[in-house]
């Protein structure tokens, strides 16, 4: 029995410096547009091996995953479809020099993104890297206390809590990752006396805004506080 199945290919999103390697591509499909570094699976190899393979052979840069990014179908105009696995990464060695089926590789930052996007999945995934990129990061203002309730509320992530007291008092703080003028992340830490201790009392990123690095900013800044 033969079954037909969908190809598996894998790419990663490696970062240097807040600054993502992009490779313009020498053959088609898309060729002399730009794109992630990626490309489908050989029989032996796991989805994060081959998304490593990828980068390497692409880019001559060495990367290390830290996350899963998304999974994306392609191809359903065609008649092969297929699933693209895209890793968030950072650049670990290497040297940057285009090959296999690349003609250029090159780092860009969130403003610096070129238009011509070889696929709308690598699209997607660019456009929800600058949107991450765009997040600014501070101490919570007592004005945003109802909002912190409300989200409270909402995904119940944490007890009930009085958030004008908690940051009224000096040793408590929390922060709060925001997208223009909304909160899309907040974290809270505590002070504890008598031995000398902070406590990280709460995290939470709305879900349409994980696996970007965003709690871990939440987290350093709890850190810093301590």
């Amino acid at each position: 029995i033969l079954y037909i199945n969908p190809s598996v290919a894998a790419g990663v999103l490696a970062e240097r410096d807040d600054k993502v390697v992009l490779v313009r591509r020498a053959v088609d499909p898309g060729q002399g547009q730009w794109g992630l570094p990626a490309g489908y699976l050989e029989g032996d190899e796991t989805v994060e091996q081959g998304a490593i393979r990828e980068c390497r052979e692409e880019t001559g840069l060495e990367v290390a995953i830290t996350d899963l990014i998304d999974v994306y179908s392609f191809g359903a105009k065609s008649n092969r479809t297929g699933v693209l696995i895209v890793y968030a990464a950072q650049v670990v060695g290497g040297t940057l020099q285009a090959g296999d089926d690349a003609a250029e590789a090159r780092f860009f930052g969130p403003l610096e993104l070129p238009e011509d996007i070889a696929f709308s999945t690598h699209r997607q995934a660019l456009a929800d890297w600058h949107q991450a990129k765009a997040i600014r990061y501070r101490e919570a203002t007592l004005d945003e206390a109802p909002v912190m309730v409300a989200l409270n509320d909402r995904y119940q992530f944490d007890r009930p809590r009085d958030y004008a007291s908690y940051m009224r008092e000096p040793q408590h703080a929390i922060y709060v990752a925001v997208d223009r003028d909304k909160v899309v992340g907040l974290s809270g830490v505590s002070l504890r006396d008598p031995d000398h201790t902070a406590y990280i009392d709460q995290i939470f990123v709305l879900p349409n805004y994980r696996r970007w690095g965003i709690a871990t900013h939440l987290v350093e800044r709890c850190m810093d506080f301590g």
